[in-house]
């Protein structure tokens, strides 16, 4: 477990102990007492759950003992901030405010999609509608990356005098990720390039090079455009893919329950 990680647990921990420092109920099961505050057995198996991502059973015994006493001791924390009135500060009383809304919402979306998987229909449905949003075609470019605009534009009087785009690349390019391979950067749509580049490319045609320097935040490039496909968007049936779609589609169920929520609520705002 990473340090940020059992930190990050613990922080969580203390404000569930911080929400609530009342005994546990007396037919709950009890795995520790802090000052005669039940910590139940419910709240320690979320506790491993959400640290080891992993159940209770399938915890050592060694590392159960080390995450009750991390446990209990957030809990010690947390009635110490009550007791000095820090959870009566505003921003402290806001953000377990924040963390309680948080955890509802996450456990009011889970309850409603618990039985409502996504049919097919509605799965192909989004798949069509993400498909219609694809970049249409993919480019091959290759780029040459320096310091200064000069030094592109002197790159770029070589290219126009017949020099050869790959071989410049190794020579002066900045970029050690491409220009072992001439400068080439693969196949990639315009939404995925550099906006200086996705601008650029819309005039040049297959071999050609840009006539000015580009500009970006790691310096200024000389491009070439290499080749045009159509791009081909991934399989229906691609297992992440579904995963992706099952969640868009489930997410749009939720968000629609809550418009009806929403809708039926009397509601102010004074921002």
């Amino acid at each position: 477990m990473t340090a940020s990680r059992l930190l990050l647990a613990v922080l969580g921990a203390v404000a569930l102990a911080g929400c609530s420092q009342k005994p546990a109920q007396p037919r709950e099961e009890l795995v520790a007492t802090v000052d005669g505050v039940g910590v139940s057995r419910n709240t320690f198996e979320q506790y491993v759950a959400g640290v080891t991502e992993k159940p209770l059973a399938e915890v050592p015994e060694e590392q159960r003992k080390e995450l009750l006493d991390t446990l209990v001791r957030a809990y010690v924390v947390a009635a110490e901030a009550q007791r000095s009135g820090l959870t009566a500060k505003p921003e402290v009383a806001a953000t377990q405010e924040i963390q309680r809304l948080t955890l509802l919402q996450r456990a009011s979306g889970q309850d409603l999609l618990k039985d409502k998987k996504p049919s097919e229909q509605e799965l192909r449905a989004e798949y069509e509608l993400r498909v219609a949003q694809l970049d249409k075609q993919q480019y091959r470019l290759s780029h040459i990356a320096v310091a200064t605009s000069e030094e592109a534009n002197k790159i770029i009087g070589q290219l126009d005098k017949g020099a050869n785009f790959a071989a410049l690349a190794r020579q002066s390019s900045l970029d050690n990720n491409s220009k072992a391979s001439g400068g080439d950067l693969n196949w990639a749509p315009a939404s995925a390039m550099p906006p200086s580049f996705a601008v650029a490319i819309r005039d040049l045609k297959k071999g050609q090079h840009t006539k000015t320097p580009l500009k970006t935040d790691l310096g200024w490039h000389v491009v070439q455009l290499t080749d045009t496909r159509e791009a081909a968007p991934p399989p229906f049936e691609n297992e992440q893919v579904q995963e992706q779609l099952v969640q868009a589609v489930q997410q749009k169920q939720f968000d629609a329950w809550v418009d009806g929520l929403v809708a039926k609520s009397k509601i102010t705002k004074t921002p």
